[in-house]
């Protein structure tokens, strides 16, 4: 199945988020980050009130679209603790024993592609010392470098300039980076306020004409989602169902109460998918198809623009399962990026390069050294974040 690159037509900037959706999202996010604490998926240095020496351990930490006075903090904490940044090739050495870390080391990696990496953490990067490892979501980078304030995509000049430099070292985060229905569970219609995310990453993705494109039209059925390189297949909603649907919307919202036209919706979709049928699952051959050619394309853009081989893949959503490592193997990638994992809690050698658990930045304030903050200021102060400002993580 072909799909089309959104980064030319939409450069990820929107109005910010309602103190409501900031707050769905907090209540989203939150327990589930706790709970992970509870089970022990962290490690000791994480939970434990006092912290020894990492040992022969590598942590892994991801940032996003962090504030520029949130990196600062963190990377000075390394910095006057005595913490390297390693590159993903010193990273593997270290996996698979040929390297023999005499300094406690991380990696730290940032996923996407906002443009506040080229002006914010790439200046902070050479002012510390350290390296990064950019994941970047190849269908969205833009041709040409976005200007003003706010969340957008970085362009193709300036992640070619950081990684040239070392300072930034990319590699994939998939081509789509893509949300699919996996139910045919009807949950609710897209109603354009459900997209909190900057870079417009959550909203899912459908077949339409062959092609796989991002929900955006208002009255568009909504099912229960998964990462696209999950396990679970993908369900193909009937694209005359979703037609109908959206033809209803857009010659009634003007003129029904917002209350109403949910109900009315769910009435027309029903009728709608009763005439038209609901759609169908794909098959297994389809969806490792799919997944091959998102991985191959991700690739074959990091060469094409950047002249050099990607061989590491970061999940999108930290999710995946057995058809995308075995797809990412046939291919010849060389390691896989998750988050954190209940059977992983961090990296020693001889571990697997195909299920590398990854912390939140946030944690870095975890790690043994002056300064150390305690689980109750880290979890409030990014809360607090959360709700003063447009940022979602």
């Amino acid at each position: 199945m072909a799909h089309r690159s959104v980064g030319s037509d939409r450069d990820g900037r929107r109005e910010k988020p309602t103190m409501i959706a900031k707050l769905k999202r907090l209540l989203q996010e939150a327990p589930i980050e706790m709970n992970r604490v509870l089970r022990g998926w962290y490690p000791d240095f994480v939970t434990s009130s006092r912290a020894s020496a990492l040992g022969r351990q590598v942590p892994v930490f991801m940032f996003h679209s962090d504030p520029k006075e949130v990196v600062a903090e963190q990377l000075a904490y390394l910095a006057d603790n005595g913490y390297r940044s390693l590159r993903l090739s010193e990273f593997m050495a270290f996996l698979s024993g040929e390297l023999d870390l005499k300094t406690p080391s991380v990696v730290l990696s940032w996923d996407d592609g906002d443009r506040s990496w080229f002006c914010d953490v790439y200046p902070l990067l050479k002012r510390f010392g350290f390296s990064g490892t950019g994941f970047v979501v190849t269908s969205r980078i833009v041709e040409k470098a976005s200007s003003g304030e706010g969340s957008g995509w970085l362009s193709w000049e300036e992640v070619r300039q950081m990684d040239a430099e070392g300072v930034m070292d990319i590699h994939s985060h998939a081509h789509l980076h893509n949300r699919v229905f996996v139910t045919d569970r009807l949950v609710d219609f897209f109603r354009p306020e459900m997209d909190i995310n900057p870079l417009h990453l959550d909203l899912p993705w459908v077949s339409q004409d062959g092609r796989l494109r991002m929900i955006d039209s208002p009255g568009a059925p909504l099912f229960d989602t998964a990462s696209a390189l999950s396990d679970l297949p993908m369900f193909l909603d009937n694209e005359q169902v979703r037609t109908v649907c959206i033809d209803w919307t857009t010659q009634n919202s003007r003129s029904m109460p917002a209350g109403d036209i949910g109900r009315r919706l769910r009435y027309v979709y029903r009728e709608a998918s009763s005439r038209f049928g609901k759609g169908r699952f794909e098959s297994l051959a389809e969806q490792r198809q799919r997944i091959a050619c998102d991985l191959a394309e991700s690739r074959k853009t990091l060469a094409d623009r950047l002249g050099k081989r990607s061989d590491f893949l970061c999940l999108p959503y930290g999710e995946g399962g057995r058809t995308v490592v075995e797809t990412a193997m046939q291919q010849q990638w060389q390691g896989m990026f998750w988050v954190c994992r209940p059977d992983r809690r961090t990296n020693r050698p001889g571990d697997s390069p195909w299920f590398i658990p990854r912390l939140k930045n946030d944690y870095i304030f975890r790690l043994p050294g002056r300064g150390r903050k305690s689980l109750p200021e880290i979890w409030s102060a990014k809360w607090r974040r959360r709700m003063a400002r447009n940022h979602i993580y």
